[in-house]
């Protein structure tokens, strides 16, 4: 849905996803997002509000970044990965943290935080708490764009993620 609603969104500045980069997350793809030049990104996402009740004992909001055991080519096609990798070379943490429901809306863009992470600067957990992303720079959706592209300029592909 978040997907689908940023590359809707007419009134943004800088549209998501540019050009030279793909969607190709469907059908448990290992990544969501490919540059032309194999840059891959994965897209987690996480709310604040939920349509179902919350919890008698909540817990901070956290994203699962576990190392994958495989992902399914085309969705046909098991990969498997030995040992268990993360594919993706960047990773987008979105988070929508409006409570009030009445002006929650998480089909709008604009009412989502993005924090853009190169893979290298995971830590060595399956979790990461929304509390350590916080520390760092979040981007809204128009500068969202120019934030991925400052990370996949920065980043060093792995020999399996360049292009053949």
């Amino acid at each position: 849905m978040l997907i689908a609603a940023i590359s809707q969104r007419k009134s943004s500045p800088a549209s998501w996803p540019p050009p030279d980069w793909k969607y190709c997350g469907g059908a448990w793809a290992g990544w969501d997002f490919e540059h032309l030049d194999g840059t891959r990104i994965q897209l987690k996402q996480a709310a604040a509000l939920q349509t179902w009740e919350p919890p008698k004992k909540s817990r901070p909001p956290c994203f699962n970044i576990k190392p994958q055991r495989g992902y399914w080519e085309n969705g046909t096609k098991w990969i498997p990965a030995t040992p268990p990798t993360r594919y993706a070379d960047i990773y987008i943490f979105a988070w929508h943290g409006v409570t009030d429901k009445k002006t929650c809306d998480q089909a709008d863009p604009a009412q989502w935080r993005f924090y853009v992470v190169p893979t290298t600067e995971l830590p060595d957990t399956n979790t990461l708490p929304l509390a350590t992303l916080q520390r760092r720079v979040a981007h809204d959706v128009d500068n969202l764009a120019a934030a991925v592209e400052d990370a996949r300029c920065g980043v060093k592909r792995r020999p399996e993620t360049a292009p053949g």
